[in-house]
């Protein structure tokens, strides 16, 4: 049982029917941006024990914020087929990691985030490069939020092995060469 409210005199009841040692409830019709306070009670051998008073709160909002078209970041028609593409395949609703190696304009980048919920990362090599993605991508109000950028300059990538679930590059895209490139 949970005895919940939005303040301490907690007002709310809710009950699990389960049997046994494991209970699970579903709170239904919770105001957004407010502090819930909650007990729960459990009846042991006929002894009723509360815990400690505890708290939560609805302000956190765990989707990304969407990103709105921006006159400077008009995706070209590979970019374009490039995300139509993603979208086909993951769905709009698509979410998790996106990893663009090599930044060439950040369009691509952009446009992932505008048209999915995928948050998205540049790993970039030229540090000129990158910090001019950043100040670009910052004019339209998703760096920070929906796309990063990192000047990575070797081959050692400072990530987990699963972190994407995406991998793209923007180089490829544009028929260029990434920077670290060998020439020969």
């Amino acid at each position: 049982m949970i005895n919940l409210g939005l303040n301490r005199d907690l007002g709310t009841v809710i009950k699990s029917n389960a049997d046994g040692n494991s209970h699970s409830v579903i709170l239904k019709d919770l105001e957004p941006a407010s502090v819930y306070h909650y007990r729960i009670a459990v009846n042991d051998k006929g002894n009723r024990r509360l815990s400690p008073p505890m708290s939560f709160d609805t302000t956190m909002n765990y989707m990304p914020p969407l990103a709105n078209p921006h006159s400077d970041f008009t995706p070209s028609d590979k970019e374009t087929k490039a995300v139509n593409f993603v979208v086909s395949k993951l769905g709009a609703h698509a979410s998790g990691h996106a990893l663009i190696m090599g930044g060439v304009d950040g369009k691509l980048a952009y446009e992932l985030a505008r048209q999915t919920r995928l948050i998205v990362t540049i790993l970039e090599p030229d540090a000129q490069r990158a910090e001019s993605l950043k100040q670009a991508l910052a004019k339209t109000g998703v760096y920070g939020t929906r796309v990063t950028v990192m000047h990575v300059p070797g081959p050692k990538l400072p990530l987990g092995s699963c972190f994407a679930n995406l991998v793209l590059s923007e180089y490829t895209l544009a028929g260029k060469n990434s920077p670290t490139t060998k020439k020969k």
